[in-house]
């Protein structure tokens, strides 16, 4: 079964149960290689919600989410968060975080897409 939303293939999607000043670690393997991601959530005070992006080498990547502790939650919708390279093709990551700041408990929901491929 393949799905697709909008055309953008979806690889992967799940909620996982996380606390601050953890990492959740994803890793992507097509075969010729892998592309680690690494999420990472900190609660850094008198600071604005913010992701950083940090290219460690070709094959891994690490995202931190800084202040993502909303009950309401806080998610990236339609903007997706572009990710690397699999398959040869863009990886992209749709997320929704909620958690609160007297919990150190967030949740995680994701979706991984890869752009379609060019013919």
């Amino acid at each position: 079964m393949i799905v697709t939303i909008d055309g953008l293939e979806v690889i992967g999607n799940g909620s996982v149960h996380v606390l601050q000043d953890e990492s959740v670690v994803f890793v992507f393997d097509d075969g010729d290689g892998i592309l680690r991601v690494k999420l990472t959530f900190k609660d850094l005070r008198n600071s604005e919600t913010d992701i950083t992006y940090d290219e460690v080498s070709e094959q891994e990547v690490i995202l931190t989410f800084i202040n993502f502790a909303d009950p309401e939650g806080i998610g990236n919708g339609k903007k997706l968060f572009e990710v690397g390279q699999f398959r040869d093709r863009k990886l992209y990551l749709r997320y929704f975080i909620k958690g609160t700041k007297e919990s150190e408990n967030m949740l995680l929901y994701y979706t991984w897409f890869l752009w379609p491929a060019v013919s």
